[in-house]
């Protein structure tokens, strides 16, 4: 049987659709890239470059973050689990920041009504898919932490095809951001492990390995053509 492809990765024409996006955004892309020069990268410092607030608030256990309509410079912020471990909020900010570079279009809330629903969008920590936000209220506790009381919803008549397509693309997007590929391509000459590179780029563990599997398939692909 011939080798079967992974569907939780972005094709090459995904990839190649990110890249166009990213050239019709100069600035955007430039910003990135002046955020490579330290590492860990600074999440919550390129979000506020982009006029993106990151808010930390206790949310269920299931929930990471998601982006939400916000009174700031963009119209949105990032709501990120205060309870996770600071390299999933890492992870998570990026991840929501590229759901609004590809999915948003860089775009303000009035901009895009008629594009998307009327529930916003957020990702599970333990698999990254795609939910339904709901955010029914906001509250601080005794200790002046925010809580936002958030609720999952699985709408049937979401489109799931659209959907994973989406967070293919974010997630690679999201992988090159945390983790480029020229810095990538100077500790694996240094023989460093999954686990090292995780903790260089400040990331989880399985997103520094999901970065050198990418990484080793491209020198794969180009040793074959």
């Amino acid at each position: 049987m011939g080798n079967q492809r992974n569907t939780n990765l972005a094709t090459e024409g995904e990839r190649r659709e990110v890249i166009d996006i990213l050239t019709r955004k100069p600035l955007v892309k430039g910003q990135i890239k002046d955020f490579h020069n330290d590492l860990p990268l600074d999440a919550r410092m390129l979000a506020k470059g982009f006029g993106i607030e990151v808010v930390e608030a206790r949310l269920s256990k299931r929930l990471a973050g998601f982006l939400n309509q916000a009174k700031t410079d963009s119209g949105w912020e990032i709501v990120i689990n205060s309870e996770i471990p600071e390299e999933h909020k890492r992870w998570a900010i990026i991840h929501e920041l590229c759901h609004w570079i590809i999915d948003m279009d860089c775009s303000p809330p009035e901009f895009l009504e008629e594009r998307i629903p009327p529930l916003l969008i957020g990702n599970a920590q333990d698999t990254y898919n795609h939910y339904r936000v709901v955010v029914e209220h906001r509250s601080i506790d005794r200790f002046g932490k925010l809580i936002v009381s958030a609720v999952l919803d699985y709408d049937p008549f979401i489109d799931q095809s659209g959907v994973q397509r989406s967070e293919r693309m974010v997630n690679w997007l999201a992988g090159y951001i945390l983790i480029p590929t020229c810095r990538l391509s100077q500790e694996l000459e240094e023989g460093r492990t999954a686990q090292v590179i995780a903790e260089i780029f400040g990331v989880p563990r399985a997103v520094a390995a999901m970065q050198m599997y990418l990484f080793f398939e491209r020198q794969r692909t180009a040793m074959n053509n």
